[in-house]
């Protein structure tokens, strides 16, 4: 009995395992994105300070993905800044909580990871 094999497919295959990482930065920050859109648009607009201090970044490190969104700054926005009240007003009621739709987003973060592989 004789067996071949060829390890073109193999290869492939550990070509494209090994593309994850970048694949899934790409479909997590997707997400962040999304998310980002969400809570900008949950945030109350008075002076419009709160809202342009909003940012979001993500870094990969290691064999884990970190995303994060962050409102208040200390940076010179032009407005009411410095933005020191972001989460005295996330805090003052449900309504005001700007991050609560990040919450519908945890399905749509599996399914990134998920499409990554």
């Amino acid at each position: 009995m004789r067996v071949t094999s060829s390890w073109v497919e193999v290869k492939k295959e550990w070509a494209r395992l090994g593309n994850i990482e970048f694949r899934a930065t790409r479909n997590l920050n997707k997400v962040l994105t999304k998310g980002f859109a969400l809570t900008t648009g949950a945030v109350h607009v008075k002076s419009g300070a709160l809202k342009a201090s909003g940012t979001k970044g993500s870094v990969y490190v290691g064999d884990k993905w970190f995303g994060e969104i962050k409102y208040g700054s200390g940076a010179d926005l032009g407005v009411s800044a410095p933005v020191t009240y972001a989460i005295y007003e996330k805090a003052r009621d449900q309504s005001h909580d700007f991050f609560s739709p990040l919450k519908a987003l945890h399905h749509d973060y599996v399914e990134a990871i998920l499409k990554s592989l």
